[in-house]
């Protein structure tokens, strides 16, 4: 089965895992249920990395991670792993543009939403691992303590 991923097939996805240093290149626009079919299928938990290409934060610890070789192993093999990048700033379709409070006219936008009213945050960088059925099984949020760091990725 070919799964589509926004824009994006499932074996365009896996490329991008090929290549360490593109493990945190941006996806483009994707879409949530897309997201969590591809998870059920593989039978692999959802890894969403919410970014920013503006926050130096988030790039202190893509480097840390870059340089931890059994973080990488993990990421490519046992999650369906994701960077969202918040300020993207591609334009969504015309069927996509929702209007409420805010006008979301920008895939970085939706993004936002989707951290803000998903996971009652708005933290950069923000990791979360959810299930098949979309809970949430932990996250965590920008810290310099490396033991944090590995305790997240590592510990099963």
């Amino acid at each position: 089965m070919l799964l589509i991923i926004g824009c994006f097939t499932k074996t365009q996805h896996k490329n991008r895992l090929s290549n360490d240093r593109n493990i945190f290149e941006p996806v483009g626009n994707v879409y949530f249920d897309d997201l969590l079919a591809q998870a059920a299928e593989e039978k692999k938990p959802l890894l969403l990395f919410f970014t920013a290409y503006s926050a130096r934060s988030t790039s202190r610890m893509e480097d840390y991670i870059r340089q931890n070789k059994a973080i990488i192993k993990r990421l490519k093999s046992d999650f369906i792993f994701v960077p969202l990048h918040l300020d993207n700033k591609e334009k969504l379709s015309k069927n996509e543009l929702v209007t409420n409070e805010i006008t979301q006219r920008t895939v970085g936008q939706k993004y936002y939403k989707w951290q803000v009213e998903k996971f009652k945050t708005n933290a950069q960088p923000y990791f979360v691992i959810i299930d098949a059925k979309g809970n949430k099984v932990k996250d965590m949020i920008y810290t310099k303590d490396f033991s944090k760091i590995n305790d997240f990725f590592l510990k099963k």
